[in-house]
This record gives structure tokens, sequence and C-alpha cells, in this order.
């Protein structure tokens, strides 16, 4: 299985959508974090429950170019 995985990126926060060959979010199911370290390591913790059940994780990130890089170790 596949998780595509869309990322809206601001200032202050990210919307997540995720999607699989079988499931599409609803509204109430996006989720949202806020763009700061501890707002990072939920987003990935997330991944990585989708890797340890043996998915393929496909992330695209939209920006406008107005946010800070965070360098993810």
């Amino acid at each position: 299985m596949t998780f595509f995985i869309g990322v809206d990126l601001h200032k202050t926060q990210f919307t997540v959508h995720i999607r699989t060959e079988d499931k599409i979010e609803t509204l109430d199911e996006i989720k949202q974090y806020p763009t700061t370290e501890a707002g990072y390591e939920l987003f990935l913790e997330r991944l990585k429950t989708f890797k340890e059940i043996g998915a393929k994780v496909k992330v695209g990130v939209e920006s406008t170019g107005n946010t800070r890089f965070l360098r993810i170790k």
C-alpha cells in the first residue's frame, strides 16, 4: 500500500491530507500541525507508523516560499 501525503506549508502551521489507493481522508480527518520542532516531530511519528506496517510513503509539499526550512534528521 502507498500513502500519498499532501502538505500545505505556512508560517505558523502546516495542513496534511492523506490518501491511499483505497481511502481519501474526509475534511474532519485532515490534520494540522504547528511549524515548530514539536509539530514536525508529531508529523514524522505519524509517517513512521505507516512505514512500520510496510507501506510506501510519498510526500508532496506546497509552499509559497515564505516559510523557513527545517532540516529533518
